[in-house]
């Protein structure tokens, strides 16, 4: 694995980021960070990042299962990261998602997603739900999405 500061270079990229419509687009910044493992499109995300905003441009911290490549808008400093962690050991992090369901659709040969907090809600909302209970429905379920993840990535 490798732990990477990723910097933003002058030009038509840190302009397209830091603009009025995508300047606190965590989705913007997802794209440029892809470009950092090139691929022929057939490869999975495996690489978690944390934006950085410092005083100046915002930069990134990058954990990855390859090393990243710099780009004409991104600036790398890599180096191999092999944390030893031992059982019992506790760690903090914070944490931004996206989480999703997937849910059956009758002449769907796949799952259509569906965010997990708006999910609840409607199922909360249709069993009568409502104020604080509705509210208490939906973190319900978002701390149920994260504990799945925890179960099938080895984290509590």
């Amino acid at each position: 694995m490798f732990l990477s500061k990723v910097t933003l270079k002058p030009g038509p990229k840190l302009f397209e980021l830091l603009g009025e419509k995508s300047g606190s687009n965590g989705y913007a910044a997802h794209q440029l960070l892809w470009d950092l493992f090139p691929n022929d499109g057939e490869k999975k995300r495996d690489f978690l990042f944390h934006k950085d905003e410092p005083q100046e441009l915002p930069s990134f911290i990058v954990v990855s299962k390859d090393a990243p490549v710099e780009t004409e808008a991104l600036r790398v400093q890599s180096k191999p990261y092999a944390p030893q962690l031992s059982v019992g050991q506790k760690l903090t992090f914070s944490l931004t998602a996206n989480p999703v369901v997937g849910r059956k659709t009758e002449g769907k040969k796949n799952s259509i997603k569906h965010d997990v907090w708006m999910d609840a809600k409607k199922t909360a909302q249709e069993n009568g739900l409502e104020g604080s209970a509705l509210v208490s429905a939906c973190e319900t379920a978002s701390k149920e999405w994260l504990i799945r993840q925890g179960e099938r990535c080895g984290f509590q």
